[in-house]
């Protein structure tokens, strides 16, 4: 009996060592419980925010992607423009070296122009020149025709004199 009680004793013993680990287990157990539970809600509450930015990113990212066709458009219009400003550019130089070389032509046709008026105006000078002097021959000329209508004209009154004179004289011969 003795060994009965002892094992009763035992027995209890260890269903109270066992109760008081089961209780200390079930504290475990419920403190764990609580821990996770509050990670859980730790983790909902940053699945939540992550979802929130998500939703966030994926609205830029929307936006941004509309940007981006907006400005690859953009980009589209401006290569065209810059294709048709080279083309412009060069049909610029064409014309400017065009002009260079009328510019160039011009120069030497003002130039000729600009020789033949220096000849022109040497000759106006050698014609003024010339004109001058027919002028001064005409005057000399006609003072000798005055001088020479005036010597026949005294002349002639000579002679008529002198014909009257010999006539008279013949008369009074």
């Amino acid at each position: 009996m003795n060994n009965i009680l002892s094992f009763i004793k035992t027995k209890k013993e260890h269903l109270l060592n066992k109760k008081s680990d089961d209780i200390k287990n079930q504290q475990d157990f419920k403190d764990k419980h609580n821990f996770l539970d509050k990670k859980v809600k730790e983790l909902q509450a940053e699945l939540e925010l992550k979802e929130t930015r998500i939703i966030d990113l994926t609205s830029q990212n929307q936006i941004l992607d509309s940007t981006i066709i907006k400005l690859d458009d953009r980009i589209l219009f401006l290569e065209n423009d810059i294709d048709q400003l080279k083309k412009d550019n060069q049909n610029l130089e064409q014309q400017l070296y065009s002009n260079k070389i009328l510019l160039n032509n011009s120069k030497v046709h003002i130039n000729q122009l600009v020789k033949d008026n220096l000849n022109l105006v040497e000759i106006i000078n050698n014609s003024k020149q010339i004109i001058d002097e027919a002028y001064q021959l005409s005057l000399k000329s006609t003072n000798l025709s005055k001088q020479n209508s005036e010597f026949l004209t005294n002349n002639l009154s000579n002679s008529k004199d002198f014909s009257e004179n010999k006539q008279e004289n013949i008369e009074r011969i």
